[in-house]
């Protein structure tokens, strides 16, 4: 897990070289490549999340994001202050995880920002201020319109 953790924080500061990538003899590394170019569309689709169930795949994640269209999903771990990304799949997200549940709506910061200031997914016939989210998670929601900033 602590390996993901290094991963993931050189990955965001922007610091990632050669050495930080194994290839192996198993084609597991040209799957990952493969599904890579669409992992930028998770946050504008439509997609689920549920508990990883472990089903002989030797992953170690604690949950799964992915879209409905069976090409890309996300595993990550739970973390202390912030959940991190472990693993791309190229598998369909409900083949992985149970229960599954609708994801609502998709949120975007910068990764130094504290607030959330883009919706990038509502799901169909939802409303953000509406939206089931705890407290801690709403206060920092400020989404820009052409008047201003909201909070929700």
């Amino acid at each position: 897990m602590e390996i993901a953790k290094q991963f993931y924080s050189a990955c965001l500061e922007g610091k990632l070289s050669e050495s930080d990538f194994e290839i192996d003899n198993k084609g597991k590394v040209q799957q990952k490549l493969i599904v890579l170019p669409v992992l930028s569309e998770l946050l504008y689709n439509n997609c689920m999340i549920g508990n990883f169930i472990n089903s002989g795949i030797c992953i170690k994640a604690d949950y799964f994001v992915g879209n409905t269209k069976a090409v890309l999903s996300v595993g990550f771990r739970t973390g202390k202050s912030v959940d991190f990304p472990v693993s791309l799949y190229n598998e369909d997200v409900r083949k992985l995880s149970k229960p599954t549940n609708k994801v609502l709506a998709i949120f975007v910061k910068n990764y130094q920002q504290q607030n959330y200031t883009e919706c990038t997914y509502l799901s169909k016939g939802q409303e953000i201020q509406k939206l089931p989210i705890s407290e801690s998670i709403r206060k920092n929601i400020q989404i820009e319109n052409k008047k201003g900033v909201d909070k929700i």
